[in-house]
């Protein structure tokens, strides 16, 4: 699943990814399709926990969405 990191300060963000990679993000920008493994767990959830940065399922990956709540359903049935 991929995801878009969006700047929602007044100042350039640098986040750092799992991977060593960072991205740069002027004021109210969005950021390129990330592979969600490239933020899970780091530094990132600080950002958005502070509101900072806002965290967006990519837009029209819907059918991926979709396989991932299936399997969480399924998960749950059992």
């Amino acid at each position: 699943m991929y995801v878009t990191i969006r700047n929602q300060t007044k100042h350039l963000l640098i986040c750092r990814l799992n991977s060593g990679q960072t991205i740069h993000l002027a004021p109210s920008e969005t950021s390129k399709p990330v592979d969600h493994l490239e933020i899970n767990g780091n530094e990132n959830s600080k950002l958005v926990r502070s509101g900072f940065v806002t965290i967006a399922p990519q837009e029209g990956d819907d059918g991926q969405a979709a396989v991932m709540a299936g399997r969480r359903r399924r998960k749950e049935k059992v």
